[in-house]
């Protein structure tokens, strides 16, 4: 005989737990498309006011509430479960859908495209951050030393989702376009704010790495290539040999760097200006004619160059960038300048700002004398940090406890 619980019936349980879970999500999403005025975070203090009154409203609540079934329950595994996943829900479809600023994002349904700032984020990290925030309380009142390790990672992962949300309002974020041999002390953000950083940024040089160029054959009477065709859209390398429609193509010599001499040769070169080239032998294998001949990307001194063969084009793409990076020399007051080389995820940390390196002038490409760095500042990152740590003590600490069970057991059996 089975036992079927009707829903709402105490005790509640999973069937609960997400039925609210997805009452939050529908009155979230509600809330975003109907209501005239939209939620945004607050920034510092009201964040942090909000955040010590919600703490402290817990503790009230668990010291004067908890024995009601509601409190209780929401201290429970089942509501612990669906509020991790409603949340988890929230950021698979920030991870899916491309976020906007809220000042600047179009219009889209339900406010999908800014969710940081919607009532369907705040929603569901109230849950999320009640249900941990009543779980550790349950834990820790009264204290016991088998909870040390549930207390520090619960307590850690607290910490990290608060600053992940509500503390996520005081991030700064400014970009820095500069040129070569210019020096600059502003930035400016998004919204068309501009800031005079506590340092001067100097822009010595900036550089662009290559990917090898790729081989391509273009139908000249479409002016198209067509990426389906095998071999086609190959990288460019020495010694490669590819049949791209009728034609047998062998790359005889690849420069990637190389200036044009004359109007029939290129030579390898350091030169900043310098561009791709290579040397082919191509073999209309209806024919059996054969072509020597060179193709090259061009550069600002000399044009691109390509093999024309009947109906068809033999050339080189536009080579794509492998990594850029930026020579500065950064200006402190009182202190003398130093070199820095900032580069795509090799942050520059500085006077409490981390300097990126996000662009470059792309019209240009490796030629660009424009550099754009971004500078961001959250001063709340030492609060990750410690919910980080707790996180990694309170694995420590049972790594630690179950070691010692585990020596205990073998001096028993031993004995």
């Amino acid at each position: 005989m089975t036992n079927s619980r009707p829903i709402w019936q105490k005790p509640w349980s999973y069937k609960e737990g997400f039925s609210i879970a997805l009452g939050l999500l529908l009155v979230g999403l509600l809330l975003n498309e109907f209501t005239i005025i939209h939620f945004r975070l607050p920034s510092w203090p009201w964040n942090f006011v909000l955040g010590l009154f919600f703490l402290l409203l817990l503790i009230a609540v668990k010291l004067f509430l908890g024995k009601r079934h509601f409190i209780m329950w929401l201290s429970s595994l089942p509501a612990a479960i669906s509020s991790i996943c409603l949340f988890l829900v929230i950021v698979l479809a920030m991870g899916l859908i491309p976020q906007q600023e809220a000042h600047a994002a179009q219009r889209f349904y339900f406010d999908l495209n800014t969710l940081k700032n919607s009532w369907l984020f705040f929603l569901g990290l109230i849950y999320l951050l009640t249900t941990l925030g009543l779980t550790i309380f349950r834990r820790i009142i009264p204290f016991r030393g088998r909870n040390i390790a549930f207390t520090l990672q619960h307590g850690g992962l607290w910490i990290l989702a608060f600053t992940a949300g509500l503390a996520s309002a005081d991030v700064e974020r400014y970009q820095i376009p500069v040129y070569e041999n210019q020096t600059v002390e502003h930035g400016y953000s998004v919204q068309g704010q501009y800031i005079q950083f506590p340092f001067k940024i100097q822009l010595i040089d900036f550089s662009i790495d290559e990917f090898p160029a790729k081989l391509a054959v273009v139908n000249s009477r479409t002016n198209e290539i067509d990426a389906a065709e095998r071999g086609n859209l190959n990288l460019i390398t020495e010694g490669l040999e590819v049949n791209i429609y009728h034609f047998t193509i062998k790359v005889l010599k690849y420069y990637p760097s190389a200036l044009e001499k004359g109007d029939t040769t290129y030579v390898p070169s350091n030169d900043s200006l310098s561009g791709q080239a290579a040397l082919l032998e191509i073999t209309d294998n209806r024919t059996g004619e054969k072509y020597t001949g060179w193709i090259s990307s061009g550069s600002p001194l000399f044009q691109a160059s390509y093999i024309q063969i009947g109906d068809y084009y033999i050339a080189m793409t536009i080579p794509q960038p492998k990594k850029f990076s930026s020579v500065v020399k950064i200006m402190l007051p009182n202190k003398q300048p130093e070199t820095y080389r900032i580069a795509v995820n090799q942050p520059l940390k500085i006077a409490g700002w981390k300097l990126y390196q996000i662009g470059y002038d792309e019209n240009m490409g490796k030629y660009s004398k424009l550099s754009v760095l971004e500078a961001v500042r959250d001063p709340w990152l030492p609060f990750v940090y410690t919910g980080i740590l707790l996180l990694m003590m309170g694995a420590a600490y049972l790594f630690w406890t179950g070691n010692k069970i585990n020596t205990k057991t073998e001096n028993h059996e031993l004995g």
